[in-house]
């Protein structure tokens, strides 16, 4: 079976982990908020993004840790077109993420900021299994710094 076209994780790199994590099933960005977003120049960009969704069954070696829930640090790389209005101020962000003909699309915004990014090339780095204490908790980093990217 292979990756589901339409998925907004289709057109990222390593986005064959996420559905293999989900047992074989799409992982969604519903209820997801994106945690951090780096500008780390004008054609590299780092989001950390908290999902809502979660696998079911939980992976044997998450339940053995405690873990349900999971974070993703994504990278969007050769940024073609940015556009940002507002300010990012501690605040959550909600996310979407689209494969188009010109690349790949994420949007994040809240109340007092929005960003559209284009880029040429998107990929999941890493994903970071962790324990949420009660759902409908989004949005707590635990431990570790996601600086050191």
């Amino acid at each position: 079976m292979g990756i589901p076209t339409g998925w907004w994780a289709a057109g990222l790199s390593g986005c064959r982990g996420l559905f293999e994590v989900f047992n074989r099933r799409p992982a969604s960005l519903e209820g997801a908020v994106c945690l951090r977003v780096r500008f780390v120049n004008f054609d590299d960009v780092r989001l950390v993004v908290e999902l809502g969704d979660a696998p079911d069954p939980l992976p044997a070696r998450w339940a053995a840790r405690g873990n349900n829930a999971l974070r993703l640090r994504m990278q969007l790389a050769d940024v073609l077109d940015l556009h940002v209005h507002g300010h990012l101020t501690g605040g959550l962000c909600s996310i979407e993420v689209a494969t188009t003909s010109e690349g790949v699309l994420t949007r994040t915004w809240n109340p007092t900021y929005e960003a559209r990014i284009l880029s040429h090339y998107a990929s999941l780095n890493h994903m970071e299994p962790f324990h949420r204490h009660a759902s409908g908790t989004l949005g707590r980093e635990e431990g570790g710094s996601w600086d050191g990217w």
